[in-house]
């Protein structure tokens, strides 16, 4: 096995010393309040990497490639080494806290792992009830004196159950063409046969994928709109926090305005598809009570409120408070 090469050891020093330094300057400004603050666990974790990414620095250092120590028959070290490697890929579930996309593509996968194994299952169930059959039939065709020129592609593709389940599933993935292995039993088992093989790639393209495809896009949908709300309520706890009085203290509107260019705040007006220019009007919506201030409740009821379109829900209190209106005036 060939050596590391230079430029790729000398980018993973640098990608170390770096990531060291990040984490030692964050401690130094926190202090104790590094293992105690918001995200304290991410803290830890990042610890963690560097102790393990230093060691397997002075490890890699220590033998100048995996090959130095097998000659010098230690091979626990180069095991230390290759496990140390495999850390390297938990550096990446830091990165799902700044990119959002990226975090909601890992969500929805996560949460369409329930409809996926459903989905496999009935899958199975088809494929095994058809295969059951279709490997019968066949196994009692070929036991007859005269069979036809297709014996062969009848025994490679229906001589077991095992093989049988396997090219119907791949007929219907694209693993290989359900042409060819309708055409033996086509001429072997008549026209009826082929029409009901027919019937059952129709049903699994047709019906049932499109069904599962419907249920997965279903769930992404819903895994983004509870990723957004959870991020906005990140974010309101976040902005309010950072006064005084903490996540029970009221924002006036002198304190609003100054907050406008932070990033909280534009995410909350991002969120609502609203211009940071009409912020006054923002504001007074937001105050429902009329005080003159808004409270982290009030500030994250109007952010998972104000976002899309007005629901059915909110034109019918509309329309009720509109007619409790008239009827005070008349």
């Amino acid at each position: 096995r060939s050596a590391v090469p230079a430029a790729l050891t000398i980018c993973e020093t640098l990608l170390c010393v770096t990531f060291v330094l990040e984490v030692a300057l964050r401690v130094i400004a926190y202090g104790r309040a590094f293992f105690s603050m918001r995200g304290w666990k991410w803290n830890t974790v990042d610890i963690s990497l560097i102790v393990l990414q230093v060691l397997e620095e002075t490890l890699s250092n220590a033998f100048e490639d995996e090959q130095d120590a097998f000659v010098n028959n230690n091979y626990s070290a180069v095991r230390i080494i290759r496990m140390l490697r495999l850390v390297r890929v938990v550096r990446l579930v830091r990165i799902l806290r700044h990119i959002s996309e990226l975090r909601t593509l890992v969500l929805s996968i996560m949460n369409s792992v329930k409809a996926l194994t459903w989905t496999l299952i009935i899958l199975f169930l088809i494929i095994y009830m058809f295969s059951l059959y279709l490997t019968q039939l066949v196994s009692d065709h070929l036991q007859k004196p005269n069979v036809g020129v297709y014996a062969d592609e009848l025994g490679n593709y229906y001589g077991s159950m095992g093989a049988t389940m396997l090219y119907l599933f791949m007929a219907i993935t694209g693993g290989v063409d359900w042409a060819d292995l309708c055409t033996p039993l086509l001429y072997e088992f008549g026209s009826l046969m082929a029409f009901a093989f027919s019937l059952y790639i129709a049903f699994s393209l047709l019906a049932m994928l499109n069904v599962a495809t419907g249920v997965f896009v279903d769930s992404v949908l819903k895994s983004q709109q509870a990723d957004r709300d959870l991020f906005m309520v990140n974010n309101a706890r976040e902005l309010f926090q950072g006064l005084e009085g903490g996540i029970n203290s009221s924002m006036s509107w002198e304190v609003f305005q100054s907050k406008l260019e932070c990033p909280q705040m534009n995410e909350f007006f991002k969120a609502i598809d609203v211009d940071p220019s009409d912020a006054q009007s923002i504001f007074d919506l937001l105050d429902w009570d009329a005080s003159g201030a808004v409270t982290a409740e009030e500030f994250l009821n109007a952010a998972l409120r104000l976002r899309g379109n007005a629901r059915s829900l909110d034109v019918a209190l509309l329309m009720r408070e509109l007619r409790r209106i008239s009827r005070e005036f008349h």
